[in-house]
């Protein structure tokens, strides 16, 4: 009878059904459970037993799924081709192969780091061609106002802060087309943005040109932007947004 399956703590799991007289599969004294019906005549039956995953299913209870007997050997015969395969990828033995990724590991980040180093050397002499197309405003101020080419637009921050540096006293508006988008990013020196240069502002109008929109401090702001056939356009009036804010015409 289900009632006396309960007091044994038999336990029914997943939701399932049950009538009034149930099957209780016992494994020595730390497993019972209601069962639909016996597939072996003892648990040595069951043979090799492989988990394959483990999860949470409510608080304090873990489910496992696994497979056993032939299943689990293919399961297993299977693991091990994988792993036969991956050490021959990594030219090494099974035996080795945790080694060798942590090896391939130590490398791959030697390499990323070595990858930076030459970015920014790369960022470097970007910006000292970068400071050759420095125009005078109308304010008599020094600004780098143009359009980027086989730059990435994650780059654009740090090759902006160094021209900035690198000018002392200027303001910098700069713009990468990548995939059918524009990457706005101004910014300008101290100096500048205690006249009235404000970055976002000025950003902010610049995108708009192009169906975009951003914004940002005064002293740095990003915006993105959609029609690219507009960004000439879009670069000319930040060239006169920016000359009006240093000539005191814009709050």
């Amino acid at each position: 009878p289900i009632d006396e399956a309960r007091k044994l703590g038999a336990q029914a799991l997943f939701g399932e059904k049950y009538g009034d007289i149930v099957r209780v599969i016992q494994a020595g004294d730390f497993s019972a459970e209601l069962c639909g019906g016996c597939h072996v005549e003892n648990t040595a039956n069951i043979g090799l037993f492989k988990i394959k995953s483990e999860s949470g299913v409510a608080a304090g209870v873990r489910r496992i799924e696994a497979v056993t007997g032939m299943n689990a050997y293919e399961y297993t015969k299977e693991l091990e081709d994988t792993v036969k395969e991956a050490s021959e990828s990594a030219k090494t033995t099974p035996e080795n192969l945790s080694a060798k990724i942590l090896e391939l590991e130590k490398q791959l980040k030697s390499k990323d780091k070595e990858i930076e180093k030459l970015k920014s050397a790369s960022a470097g002499n970007l910006v000292d061609e970068l400071l050759k197309d420095t125009v005078t405003l109308d304010s008599g101020d020094k600004a780098v106002i143009t359009r980027l080419k086989d730059v990435e637009p994650s780059e654009l921050r740090e090759i902006s802060d160094k021209l900035r540096d690198k000018m002392g006293s200027g303001a910098v508006l700069l713009a990468v087309e990548k995939g059918g988008k524009i990457n706005f990013i101004a910014s300008a020196t101290k100096d500048l943005v205690k006249r009235g240069f404000h970055a976002g502002n000025i950003i902010k109008e610049t995108a708009k040109i192009t169906g975009g929109g951003g914004g940002g401090r005064p002293d740095m702001a990003q915006a993105g932007g959609k029609d690219v056939s507009k960004l000439d356009e879009a670069l000319n009036q930040a060239k006169i947004q920016i000359n009006r804010a240093l000539s005191g015409e814009i709050d």
